[in-house]
């Protein structure tokens, strides 16, 4: 039988994937799209939330590819992971984080996730915004038993570079549990 940490890991592949997707699952979808090559000289509150629907969209869909457009060349992803009392932090690059995302579509079964709290808070000199939110989700991995269930604090840092609003910085700290079915 696996480890609690064995099955950590392995299913926080797929609770990465709605870090930056599925988790705005309930944000409106009244707000205008951002198009990827629209270049811009500043960002504001609406715009986050754009791109937001825009990576949910996407996450609802399973596209790597259209979630991946929104990360600068250079974001880096920090997850922490809690689980029985025990932490461990990963933190990833673009790429890796494409992998990560690819492996958590592939091995995911079932998601139901919802934000709550969600703040943003855009720079004075509107070049960069910081959203934060708690997330709490629950996850089935494919041919395994028993749910994942986790709650996240999740800060996501925006900022222009040529001219797009794009993730810079994706930082979670998340509290994992297990109920059985």
């Amino acid at each position: 039988m696996a480890s609690i940490w064995t099955t950590a890991i392995a299913t926080s592949l797929s609770a990465g994937i709605f870090t930056l997707g599925t988790a705005y699952a309930v944000i409106p979808t009244q707000h205008s799209v951002v198009a990827l090559n629209q270049k811009t000289t500043t960002l504001s509150e609406s715009q986050i939330r754009a791109i937001l629907d825009q990576m949910q969209a996407a996450s609802n869909k399973r596209d790597t590819e259209a979630i991946m457009k929104f990360l600068a060349p250079n974001a880096k992803v920090q997850m922490t992971i809690d689980a029985q009392g025990k932490s461990q932090t990963m933190t990833l690059t673009r790429s890796q984080y494409y992998q990560y995302l690819q492996q958590g579509f592939y091995i995911t079964e079932n998601y139901r996730g919802q934000y709550s709290n969600l703040k943003i808070q855009v720079m004075p000199d509107k070049k960069a915004a910081i959203a934060t939110y708690v997330l709490d989700e629950e996850i089935t991995i494919k041919n395994q038993p028993g749910t994942l269930v986790s709650s996240s604090d999740a800060s996501m840092k925006f900022e222009l570079v040529k001219g797009q609003i794009l993730v810079t910085s994706l930082k979670t700290v998340s509290r994992l549990g297990f109920k059985s079915e």
